[in-house]
């Protein structure tokens, strides 16, 4: 159960990444395109969330997925957009991020 909790909001936070990077470039190059495409993406990562919601409950559902999509966007960031962040306090948050991961995954899912 655990694992298709953490694998659907792996799943929404990649989503969440190609709607963003979709509005970045609509924000520099206004290509309506672009705009309607990260807009169905998102609309399929709502999707996604609500089926994560029949097993779990907002609170655990929402921390999970905003620290697994930070984690995700950082690091499809990093690789396909050539992001960085050199802050060491910035990497630090990141890294304290992912210790909230797994500690977050200790017992079980909330209902």
């Amino acid at each position: 159960m655990k694992l298709l909790f953490l694998s659907t909001i792996l799943l929404a936070s990649i989503l969440e990444f190609f709607g963003d990077a979709s509005f970045k470039t609509f924000a520099r190059t206004n290509n309506y395109s672009i705009l309607s495409g990260g807009l169905f993406i998102y609309a399929m990562m709502i999707a996604v969330i609500i089926s994560i919601l029949r097993y779990s409950n907002v609170i655990y559902m929402n921390t999970q997925w905003d620290a697994v999509s930070i984690i995700v966007e950082a690091t499809l960031g990093y690789i396909l957009l050539g992001e960085r962040i050199t802050n060491v306090y910035q990497l630090s948050g990141i890294g304290l991020i992912i210790i909230g991961v797994i500690l977050m995954n200790i017992g079980t899912i909330p209902l």
